[in-house]
């Protein structure tokens, strides 16, 4: 898994909001959003910024979101 993907899946997990949801809020398969907490794939630029304005986050949240997207 990888360190944005685990961040991921932290971030919807403290929102309690189902990948389904996110899915169809952020307008991403719910399979891409499995692959990309998996580490199987990392998101690009555009679902990247669908995920962060589907998101409930603070800036600190974002920032950090941001900050793991670039590591990986």
């Amino acid at each position: 898994m990888s360190l944005f993907g685990e961040y991921l899946r932290a971030l919807i997990s403290t929102n309690k909001i189902n990948i389904y949801a996110l899915s169809k809020s952020a307008g991403i398969e719910r399979t891409v959003i499995h692959k990309i907490m998996t580490g199987d794939r990392l998101p690009t630029d555009e679902y990247l910024h669908k995920l962060t304005e589907a998101l409930p986050l603070s800036p600190e949240e974002h920032q950090r979101l941001m900050e793991t997207y670039n590591i990986s």
